[in-house]
């Protein structure tokens, strides 16, 4: 068959798309195992003008994707009144489908139609994007459960464009905090899978909303986790503690911070404030053992004894407290008092089997609390609008006609001519 035969079969499709996907080109077509983070994503787009991606797309694929946004938008209507498992598995097929064999060239033609849809959703109503990312994060878990790799960054990539899409076209205060929380959620995400790069998802959400807590302590327990250094764990603290000074979570970690930078009279003035508070949960009882070993490594053994006994006053069923606290009578020569401590510990880990986990467990755990208020919060608000992008949808393609050759997405433009190429 000649270049001119092949050439006939073929029409040329410009991909008006974000940098995001276009990248997709170039940078992430390499299957990577769970746990390499590079694949999953890339910088927002900017205002710099980038050239059109040229893509040649044979006619059975024009085809094909347009059955998918079809596919896709009913997909879409059908969001709140069908179970949303079944529904995201539907869309999972659907965009494995769409992926094929070929992702090097297809994914970003996916990403095509799907930004399509949005596209003329946002000119309609730019409040129906907000279930349509909504989905899309979720879709991120689905895609990490299946292991498909191309399909994963994709949804970071369509996120990230979203989101994006969103605030310029409502050009809101109260879109840009929308979009931060649905980045720190999917940034937590990527975080409790330690991607290293979801820094780059709180860094992103900060830049629309300052105030975001979840990307905020997720830039702090970033640094700390991955070795600091530690002055750059206390500038994200000192960045956290300027907005919400009166986080306690962050005060604990700003004064366990301090010590390691030296600074033990501001460590010791940080964690004696959480002491003198009512509340007793593992930040209290962290507090005090973190206080406590900071006395005994520096000789100071009854003050560090009397911290753990006052605490255990306050806080009785704290396990680790009585653990710490035997030990430091055994160093005191107090053998009595640590072995009936020991005795009493081993009684109530034999009677409640079923333990909590440890205040330092926790503190070692990435931080959820903020991104769980993130996400509780995103749910209701697209699940509020759910409805109306049914009614929305349906107006922009009220007969669901096949889609426009050139922008499968978009409503069908009645009277096009069919290519009568095959592939």
């Amino acid at each position: 068959m000649g270049h001119s035969s092949l050439g006939s079969m073929l029409v040329t499709l410009v991909l008006l798309v974000t940098p995001l996907h276009a990248q997709e080109q170039s940078e992430f077509f390499s299957p990577v195992p769970e746990g390499d983070d590079s694949l999953f994503f890339s910088a927002p787009a900017t205002e710099t003008t980038q050239a059109p991606v040229q893509l040649t797309v044979p006619t059975r694929s024009r085809e094909l994707f347009g059955q998918l946004a079809v596919r896709y938008r009913e997909a879409l209507e059908e969001l709140g009144t069908t179970d949303r498992d079944e529904l995201i598995d539907r869309v999972v097929t659907l965009e494995v489908e769409a992926m094929g064999k070929n992702p090097e060239r297809r994914v970003p033609r996916l990403a095509q139609m799907e930004l399509a849809v949005a596209d003329e959703l946002a000119r309609h109503d730019p409040e129906m994007l907000v279930p349509v990312f909504q989905l899309h994060h979720d879709l991120y878990l689905a895609h990490r459960r299946a292991k498909n790799w191309y399909l994963l960054h994709h949804q970071t990539a369509m996120v990230n464009d979203l989101t994006a899409l969103y605030i310029e076209a409502t050009g809101t205060p109260g879109a840009k905090m929308v979009a931060a929380r649905t980045l720190a959620s999917l940034g937590g995400y990527m975080q409790a899978a330690r991607q290293t790069l979801s820094a780059s998802l709180f860094d992103l959400a900060l830049t629309y909303d300052p105030n975001n807590e979840a990307s905020l302590l997720g830039m702090v327990a970033h640094y700390e986790k991955y070795g600091g250094p530690y002055a750059e764990v206390r500038r994200q603290l000192d960045r956290l503690l300027a907005v919400y000074p009166d986080h306690r979570e962050g005060r604990l970690r700003q004064g366990i911070n301090l010590f390691r930078l030296e600074r033990d009279k501001e460590g010791e003035a940080a964690l004696k404030s959480l002491l003198e508070e009512e509340t007793t949960d593992w930040i209290y009882c962290l507090a005090a053992q973190e206080l406590a070993r900071h006395y005994a490594n520096n000789e100071q053994l009854p003050k560090a004894i009397e911290t753990l006994e006052q605490a255990r006053r306050r806080a009785p069923g704290d396990q680790k407290l009585a653990i710490q606290l035997s030990y430091l009578y055994d160093v005191g020569r107090r053998s009595w008092d640590a072995g009936k401590l020991a005795r009493e510990v081993r009684t109530r880990v034999e009677e409640n089997a079923t333990l909590n986990l440890p205040p330092r467990g926790l503190y070692n755990m990435w931080p959820s609390a903020a991104v769980q208020e993130d996400r509780r919060h995103m749910r209701e608000l697209a699940t509020s609008r759910e409805g109306l992008l049914a009614e929305t949808l349906s107006r922009i393609w009220p007969d669901e006609a096949p889609a426009n050759d050139t922008n499968p997405g978009a409503p069908a433009t009645p009277g096009a001519e069919a290519d009568g190429a095959s592939q």
